[in-house]
């Protein structure tokens, strides 16, 4: 296939979107209003809630990573370190256990 050509499965793909939006530009302005719209707003107050949580859970994770080794050197772990790190593998344990039950 020549470099800069879509594959089949590709072109079908847009030409289906190109259906579809040409569908829509018609149809939702004969009917008047676009009745998954009503969702929308739910929506997206749920998606920018979550990228909002997964944000503030990721800063740690993106501090500690930008971290030098000559920064880390002198860090010893501490008792903290040790019970975050059980309270997280017990959790983890429990959802394993529960996804196993569930599976049943």
């Amino acid at each position: 296939m020549p470099e800069g050509s879509m594959a089949p499965g590709r072109l079908e793909r847009h030409r289906r979107f190109l259906v579809l939006g040409s569908y829509l530009s018609r149809s939702v302005p004969q009917a008047g209003h676009d009745s998954r719209s009503e969702r929308d707003l739910a929506f997206i107050g749920a998606f920018v809630g979550q990228a909002t949580w997964v944000s503030l859970c990721l800063m740690p994770v993106l501090a500690s990573n930008s971290a030098t080794p000559a920064m880390l050197a002198g860090v010893r772990l501490k008792i903290s370190d040790a019970l975050g790190l059980a309270l997280f593998a017990g959790g983890f344990i429990l959802e394993v256990v529960a996804d196993r039950w569930n599976g049943r």
